[in-house]
C-alpha cells in the first residue's frame, strides 16, 4: 500500500485531482481497519526503528515546534516533549514518528534529487509499516498524534484526497475510543495529553467547512473566540503577532454570510471580507517571501486563502490569491487546493454567474484539505 488512501479504493494516488476520490466511498474505512494485521513488528524491525527514532528525535522535536508555534512558550516546548515520549512509546507512533522526519529531510534536499527520492522512498515504506499497525490498542493520544503524522505525509506526497482519508481514520479512532458523537468542549481540552485531539478537531471542524454536506462528528462546546484568543508567533520579527486571529475573522464572516446568510460573492459584506484578508496578506508579504522548508507557515495561509479565492470574481483578486497560494509551500496538497479554485474560477467564467462552489467540488469529485 502506496498510501492510504489507496488502500481504500485502489484509486492511485498519482491520478490527476479530477480523477481522484468520490470521498463519500471512504465510508469503507471500517472494513480497511478490520483487514489491517494486528500483530506487532518482529524485534529486530523494532530494534531498528527505535535506533532510528533516537537518531531523528531532534528533528521530529523540530517539526513539532513548528506545527504548535501559535502556543506559547514555555508550553510549546512541554507539549513538544511529550509528543517525543509518547511517539517514541508505541509502534504506530514510532513508524508515522520516521515517516515524517525522513520526508522532513527530503523537504531539506531540494537540489539533491537522488537522496530526496531515497528519504521518500524510506518515507513510504515507514508509512506502509504504520499501516500494520493500526488495530493496536493504544491511547487515543498516540492515535492522534499517528493521524496528524500520517496527514502530513499524505498531503505532502499524494495531496488533498489523500489527506483527507487520514481525517477519516481521525474520526474512526475518535468514535470507537469517545462512542458517536464525543462532545468535546474547547474550555476544558487544555491538558497536554488532550492537546493532539485538540489540534485534530481543528481539522474536522474545517473539513466539515469545506465539504458540502459533511458535519464533524464531535459536539463541540465553547469553540474559542478568534478575537479572543491569544496567538503568538515567535519567529516573525516585527510583524503582527495575532496575524492568525486577523486573518480568521473574515474568513469566519464569508463562511457565515455564505453558509447561513445565503450571499454570494458580489454581495458587499463578502467583498469586504475577502479585500480584508488579502490586504492582511499584502501586509504581511515580506514573511512569506522565503518560506522554511520546516514551517507551517503554508497551513496559517491556506485555509482562509482557499476560502477567499472561491469568492473572487475580479481578474485582480484572482491573481492575488493565486499568487499566496503559490507560496504556501510545495506540497501536493497545496497544489490540489490551487487547481480545485481554479476549476470553480473556470466554471464560473464559463457560465457567466457566480456559483456554489461546493457544489461544484462535490460534482467534480475534488477536495480541499490542510495541515
Amino acid at each position: 500500500m502506496s498510501n492510504f488512501f489507496e488502500s481504500l479504493d485502489n484509486l492511485p494516488p498519482t491520478q490527476s485531482i479530477d480523477e481522484q476520490l468520490d470521498y463519500q466511498a471512504a465510508s469503507t474505512l471500517a472494513g480497511v481497519l478490520a483487514k489491517a494485521p494486528s500483530q506487532t513488528a518482529s524485534p529486530a524491525s523494532t530494534s531498528s526503528a527505535v535506533d532510528d527514532l533516537a537518531a531523528s528525535a531532534p528533528l521530529y522535536t523540530a517539526f513539532n515546534d513548528s506545527f504548535l508555534r501559535s502556543i506559547p512558550n514555555p508550553l510549546r516546548q512541554i507539549l513538544t516533549k511529550r509528543v517525543d515520549d509518547v511517539s517514541a512509546s508505541h509502534e504506530l507512533t514510532r513508524t508515522s514518528c520516521l515517516a515524517v522526519v525522513l520526508l522532513y529531510r527530503a523537504r531539506s534536499q531540494p537540489n539533491g534529487a537522488e537522496t530526496r527520492a531515497k528519504l521518500i522512498e524510506q518515507s513510504t515504506e515507514y508509512f506502509d509499516q504504520s499501516l500494520q499497525h493500526l488495530q493496536a490498542p493504544i491511547p487515543l493520544e498516540a492515535q492522534m498524534i499517528a493521524v496528524l503524522d500520517l496527514q502530513y505525509v499524505q498531503f505532502e506526497l499524494h495531496g488533498s484526497a489523500a489527506a483527507f482519508s487520514v481525517i477519516l481514520l481521525g474520526d474512526f479512532f475518535c468514535s470507537s475510543a469517545l462512542g458517536p458523537a464525543p462532545k468535546i468542549d474547547f474550555a476544558t481540552l487544555v491538558d497536554p495529553s488532550e492537546i493532539p485531539l485538540r489540534c485534530f478537531a481543528y481539522t474536522e471542524i474545517l473539513q466539515a467547512v469545506y465539504i458540502k454536506g459533511r458535519k464533524t462528528i464531535f459536539d463541540i462546546a465553547n469553540l474559542p473566540d478568534a478575537l479572543d484568543s491569544p496567538v503568538q508567533d515567535e519567529g516573525r520579527q516585527g510583524g503582527d503577532t495575532r496575524f492568525e486571529t486577523h486573518l480568521g475573522l473574515p474568513a469566519a464572516l464569508i463562511h457565515l454570510f455564505q453558509s447561513v446568510h445565503r450571499l454570494g460573492p458580489h454581495s458587499p459584506l463578502l467583498r469586504h471580507s475577502l479585500s480584508q484578508i488579502l490586504s492582511l496578506v499584502q501586509r504581511q508579504s515580506s514573511s512569506f517571501s522565503e518560506p522554511d522548508h520546516h514551517s507551517f507557515t503554508g497551513s496559517l495561509l491556506a485555509a482562509p486563502l482557499v476560502l477567499a479565492s472561491m469568492i473572487a470574481t475580479s481578474c485582480d483578486d484572482r491573481e492575488q490569491c493565486r499568487q499566496v497560494l503559490v507560496s504556501c509551500g510545495q506540497q501536493m496538497g497545496y497544489a490540489h487546493n490551487l487547481l480545485a479554485v481554479e476549476k470553480v474560477w473556470a466554471v464560473t467564467d464559463e457560465r457567466g454567474w457566480t456559483v456554489d462552489w461546493r457544489d461544484v467540488l462535490e460534482q467534480e469529485g475534488m477536495i480541499v484539505s490542510f495541515l
